[in-house]
């Protein structure tokens, strides 16, 4: 139940929660810097698309119907490229970091350093650990199990940190937005009441 490699357990749940929680966040300020005529609001929402997508993958666990990438994979690569989607998955992290540059010079610096170091810490779980955990996969279970949990964890903080430094964004340079959706929000709410 709270084994970290295994579909339905508590980590799973918190991990799928936590990156609908942080697509949520970037959906709000999405549509808010839309509202406002704001630049880069498409790229909030983009992002907030990608979470979600993250969250289907990982409640899914649709990456890992990508076994048969290991049949185009040279044989010599398989000791780190056991789990063979991280090569796509990489490869779109790559393109989607490429992307985004220039949504990234736009944020303020302690934005972009968040969103930075979050992206940096769940990518790493997310594929380099899985590279260690390829490795590992046949060999020393305690060493297997150590690789999974870092794997897990280093994911959790990532989005753990990104949704900080969203709400850090939204309380720093959305702070009237914010307050005036949510009073509209309450009225609208007490006058359906009515």
């Amino acid at each position: 139940m709270f084994y970290f490699n295994a579909e339905a357990s508590f980590p799973t749940v918190y991990s799928v929660s936590a990156l609908l929680f942080a697509s949520l966040l970037l959906l709000i300020v999405g549509a808010i810097r839309k509202g406002n005529g704001k630049p880069f609001a498409k790229q909030w929402i983009i992002l907030g698309v990608i979470f979600f997508l993250l969250a289907y993958d990982e409640a899914a666990q649709i990456h890992e119907k990508f076994k048969f990438i290991r049949d185009y994979l040279p044989s010599e690569t398989m000791g780190f490229l056991y789990f063979a989607w991280v090569v796509p998955y990489f490869g779109l992290v790559v393109v989607v970091g490429l992307y985004f540059i220039r949504f990234l010079r736009h944020l303020p610096k302690r934005t972009a350093t968040l969103f930075i170091a979050a992206g940096f810490i769940f990518v790493g779980g997310a594929v380099g650990m899985e590279l260690l955990n390829s490795y590992y996969w046949k060999g020393s279970r305690a060493m297997l199990l150590l690789v999974i949990t870092l794997e897990e964890l280093m994911e959790m903080f990532g989005v753990v940190l990104l949704i900080y430094g969203v709400l850090d964004f939204m309380k720093n340079e959305m702070g009237n937005s914010v307050k005036i959706m949510v009073e509209k929000a309450a009225i609208d709410a007490s006058s359906k009441k009515s």
